[in-house]
This record gives C-alpha cells, structure tokens and sequence, in this order.
C-alpha cells in the first residue's frame, strides 16, 4: 500500500509519541523508585533521590518539549499561519471599512447640519414676515392712538381735528417696515437661500395701511366726547394699549413657536452610520504613570468600581486600574488631570 507524504508523516510521528511515552513512563517510574526510598533512610541519600528524581523529570520535560516543539512546528505553526493570514486580509479590510464608515459618517453629519440650517431659515424667514406684519400694524394702531391721547391731552378744539387726521394719514402713509432681521448662516449657499426666500410668501402691507387709515376716522369720531371726559377717555385708551401690546407679545411668541414645531417636523432626516467612539488611556511606562493611574483609581473608587472584575483582588493590576477608568471617562466624558487620553473608533 503506498502512502502519501502527510499520511508518512503522520505514522512517523505516532511512532515517535509511542516512543515518547514510554521513555515518559519509564521516566515517571524512576520518579517512584526514588520517592520509595525517602522514608527510613539517612539524609544523604534522601538528598540523593530527590536530586536523581529532578534530573529524570528534567531530562523527560526535555524530551517531551522537543516533541511538542516539533508538533508546533511542524504541525500548529503551519496551520495557524492560514488563520494569521486570513485575520491580517480581514484587519486590512475592516480598516478600509472604519475609514469609509467614518468618511460617510462625516458627510451625513454635514448633511443633516445643512438641512437643520436650511429649516431653521425657513422658519426664521416666515416668522420675520409674521413679526413685521404684526409690529406694523401695532405700531400704526399705536402712534394712532398716541397723537388722539396727546390731542386731548392739549385739548385740542374740535375744529382742528380734521387737520389733525389729515395729519395722521400722511404720518401712516409714510410710515416705515420694520427692518427684517439677518439670519446668520453658515452651511446654505446664497444660492439656496435665495431659493427658500423666493419660496416664502412676502407681506403686502397695503391692506393693512388702508385699514389703519380707515380706523383713523373712527378713533377721532368720539373726539367731542371724549374731550368732555378727558381722563377717562385716557385711562381707557391706555387701557387698550395695554391690551393691545400683550396680544402682539402673545401672537409673535406663538407664531415663532408653533413654527420652530412645524420647521422642526419637516427637518429631513439624514441616515448616519454609525461610529462607536471610544476613550483609551494611553499607555507610559512609568512609575510616576503607575501612581497617578493607583491615586485616581482611589479617589474615584465609588464610580469605577463598577468596573472591576476580578475573581482575586491580590491580582487586580494597574492595567485592569486604567482600564476602569477609561470607560469611566467614556461614561462621564469627565477629564482626569495627568492622564492623556486618545480616541479610537470602531
């Protein structure tokens, strides 16, 4: 029957782990053969044995390594370099991997932050027509009822007040938008944000000034009366004012808020992949690292004992001390003077 070389190989090294075996076993009975003759005998030869059964252990530990090493490198060597080959190929790749999660992680963040921007314009931009078309109208209600107040505050006859709405008019007529506030961006593009501003339906004031100027003849349509009862007539129309200025704080603040919710709602949302980020201690071989790493394990025992697994606290070393407070640190996102932290990603 002819054999392959492995299936060779193989009988050859049954052989020799007979062979060992035996040799291991004669060894081991040697071994016997001299503890038998400790008790009863003087120390000298007591001393004998025990020096003799350490040279057969010695010479059979000997032996047995060489086998073992011969295994090794014959046999576990040879096959554990495919697994090492084959681990190194799949560390390559899940590097290249992490750096493209990372790279992709990255631009989704930009993304999303653009979009978050992009929605946080919009909002501004309506809630700034909201504001401007609400403070012109309170401000021509106002100044309305402000120069009625200062006519019958001077008591201004009867017969100047057609003069005085005329006066008025032109007043509103004249009478200016309040400024849009500037939205400080960032990420949009002035091209985009041009895009959302077009988008966005402007404020028309001239419904509103025409009503203004209606309302003007009526406010002074009660003047005659009013004159008769000039602190009363004050009175209820700082009143009013009153009112007034609290429904305008009142709508502006539920506006913008109501459409920081619906902005907030319409955000798109970017998939990011995930990258776990991960605080390590970095490690300096020194003693005065040792104590700093010792000293701050104490003094933060009550939360990084949580940490500790150990079956034996004669064993807990300083590795085991740094890391308990590294994921301490990754828990707390806390700082611990005289220890230098990097950040790895997985």
């Amino acid at each position: 029957m002819n054999l392959t070389p492995v299936q060779s190989g193989w009988i050859k090294l049954a052989d020799i782990k007979t062979a060992l075996f035996d040799e291991l076993q004669r060894a081991e009975l040697a071994v016997q053969d001299y503890m038998n003759g400790i008790e009863g005998n003087p120390l000298d030869v007591v001393q004998h044995n025990i020096k003799s059964a350490k040279q057969v252990m010695a010479d059979a530990k000997a032996k047995r390594l060489e086998f073992t090493r011969m295994i090794d490198e014959k046999l576990i060597t040879p096959a554990t370099a495919f697994e090492k080959r084959m681990a190194e190929q799949i560390e390559q790749a899940a590097a290249i991997e992490l750096e493209m999660r990372k790279q992709a992680a990255e631009n989704a963040q930009k993304q999303q932050a653009i979009a978050n921007e992009t929605a946080a314009l919009k909002a501004h931009i309506v809630n700034e027509w909201f504001r401007i078309a609400a403070q012109y109208r309170h401000d021509m209600e106002r100044i309305t009822l402000e120069s009625y107040q200062n006519c019958l505050k001077s008591k201004q006859p009867v017969e100047s007040i057609p003069n005085m709405i005329h006066d008025m008019k032109s007043i509103l007529d004249n009478w200016k938008l309040p400024e849009f506030q500037k939205f400080e961006r960032k990420l949009v593009s002035d091209g985009l944000a041009k895009e959302i501003y077009d988008s966005i339906e402007k404020y028309n004031p001239a419904d509103d000034l025409e009503t203004a100027i209606k309302n003007i003849s009526v406010i002074w349509s009660t003047y005659s009366n009013d004159l008769a009862n000039v602190d009363v007539a004050i009175e209820s129309i700082e009143k009013h004012k009153q009112i007034a200025e609290m429904a305008f704080e009142m709508d502006l603040e539920f506006e913008t808020a109501t459409n920081a919710l619906i902005a907030e709602a319409e955000t798109m949302i970017v998939e990011t992949p995930k990258v776990k980020k991960e605080i390590k201690i970095k490690v300096d071989e020194s003693e005065q690292w040792a104590k700093t790493i010792v000293s701050n394990f104490v003094r933060l025992w009550p939360y990084v004992n949580q940490y500790v697994r150990v079956k034996s606290w004669t064993k807990l070393t300083i590795g085991q001390m740094a890391d308990a407070l590294a994921k301490h640190i990754n828990e707390t996102g806390n700082v611990i003077p005289g220890i230098e932290t990097i950040e790895t990603c997985k």
